[in-house]
């Protein structure tokens, strides 16, 4: 719902409800030895631990206009969530963690709020700054799998909290769109996949973390009939998984190195258009040298 409280101050009220179930079978064969392994369906195992979530949100956006050239956005928001995790002997799990799991459930509620703030430069350029603070539920199905055999997951998955700065500009120049935007965000109990480098299995990393980056965007308008659009794109990140104060590179998995996107499209006629683009994913090796991935992203 959205209202015009004044003419400076618009405020957007809402809430969302969200219920997913998961249950992911794995279809195996029960054919006896030297007879032909046909893959019949007449015996499954469960793959992952089998779940209900329930999700509920309430939120509040504000903006305000202190002149015509300045603006703040706040907003508040709660969010709670509750999930059951049914018994389960998980398959694919490294050979410490294999055996019957019994399941449980729980639950998790919090506030998060954010704040910015747009200033335009001129008639074509703004820049912003802002501070949002981000409620998000953990992947509990990985954390059930690999939580030890016997043990229940009752209330063990506390949400990820992170709080995130971001700071950039957008404007046009001439004939080109542009952006760019600088982040920073930081969790005292963090969310990452990585695999391990001895057993080869992956997992999810539950620690303080940290991750930052940029990105750039632009669109030209050569001719009335080809545009020229360029991202580039660039992030990385640590946590201190050991939680020794020593932070580490994250995982390739969960980070990607430097994107650069160049695309042309051309209008040939009201009814045709070609398009082209050339993609270049640099390497990163940091989690390499770091001891967290056995081999480099390339």
């Amino acid at each position: 719902m959205r209202f015009n409280v004044t003419d400076a101050l618009r405020l957007n009220l809402g809430l969302d409800y969200r219920t997913e179930k998961d249950l992911s079978l794995l279809i195996i064969s029960t054919a006896a030895g030297g007879a032909p392994a046909f893959f019949d369906g007449s015996s499954t195992v469960n793959q992952d631990p089998p779940f209900e979530l329930e999700t509920f949100g309430l939120f509040a956006q504000g903006t305000y206009e202190v002149t015509p050239s300045f603006r703040i956005n706040a907003g508040l928001r709660y969010d709670y969530f509750d999930y059951t995790v049914g018994p389960s002997t998980p398959v694919f799990v490294p050979p410490p963690s294999l055996g019957f799991r019994p399941g449980g459930t729980g639950d998790g509620d919090g506030f998060s709020y954010n704040i910015g703030a747009i200033y335009d430069i001129s008639d074509t350029t703004s820049v912003f700054a802002s501070f949002a603070q981000g409620f998000s539920i953990p992947n509990f199905q990985l954390q059930a799998r690999f939580v030890a055999p016997g043990v229940s997951v009752n209330d063990i998955l506390e949400p990820v909290v992170v709080d995130s700065y971001e700071v950039g500009i957008r404007g046009e120049l001439y004939s080109t769109e542009y952006s760019f935007a600088a982040f920073f965000a930081e969790s005292d109990l963090g969310e990452t996949a990585q695999i391990d480098p001895a057993t080869g299995f992956g997992s999810i990393v539950r620690s303080p973390q940290r991750n930052y980056g940029f990105e750039f965007a632009s669109r030209t308008a050569v001719t009335s009939q080809l545009d020229v659009s360029t991202s580039i794109a660039w992030n990385d990140g640590e946590n201190d998984a050991n939680n020794d104060g020593q932070f580490l590179a994250l995982s390739s998995l969960s980070v990607l190195p430097l994107n650069i996107r160049i695309r042309a499209d051309y209008q040939v006629n009201p009814r045709l258009a070609l398009s082209g683009s050339i993609n270049y994913l640099a390497s990163r090796s940091d989690a390499l040298n770091d001891g967290v991935d056995s081999l480099a992203s390339e």
